[in-house]
């Protein structure tokens, strides 16, 4: 099922159910990122597919799971169309410019089932002091993009 996230144990390759997703979908595009500063790294989603590759509907939701507080958060917002099968590099802060934040980038994409990889890079800041709970909760509720 894309009700929920797998989680699969890099030792044993043995699958187990993790967390409902608050967008059914599939989450070709993951990576654990400090959302939280001195806190754990949450596994962030970007985008993904809703059914399968043939006919499903590929979405624009980003979506990071807090293992402490048990739930979902959307720092990173909806992304400006529905994609999958993309690539995602983390830059480190000050790689470009001394004064340049962390960033995400996505790329490699396609927008449509098997179609051609989207010619656009996609970046998102990520602030230098992190985000609070405070954030996080101005973003909650927010009804994801159709």
């Amino acid at each position: 099922s894309t009700d929920y996230f797998r989680i699969v144990d890099a030792k044993t390759m043995k699958v187990r159910v993790g967390p409902k997703l608050p967008v059914a979908g599939g989450a070709c595009i993951s990576k654990a990122l400090t959302i939280i500063p001195n806190e754990p790294p949450m596994i962030c989603s970007f985008a993904g597919t809703q059914g399968n590759h043939d006919r499903g509907t590929f979405l624009p939701h980003t979506q990071c799971y807090d293992r402490i507080r048990k739930k979902w958060w959307g720092p990173f917002g909806n992304l400006p169309y529905g994609l999958d099968h993309g690539s995602l590099a983390v830059v480190p802060a000050g790689t470009c410019h001394s004064k340049d934040p962390a960033r995400v980038l996505i790329f490699n994409f396609r927008t449509e089932p098997y179609g051609n990889p989207h010619p656009e890079f996609l970046a998102h800041d990520i602030p230098n002091e992190g985000w609070s709970i405070e954030t996080l909760t101005k973003y909650e509720g927010k009804v994801p993009a159709k």
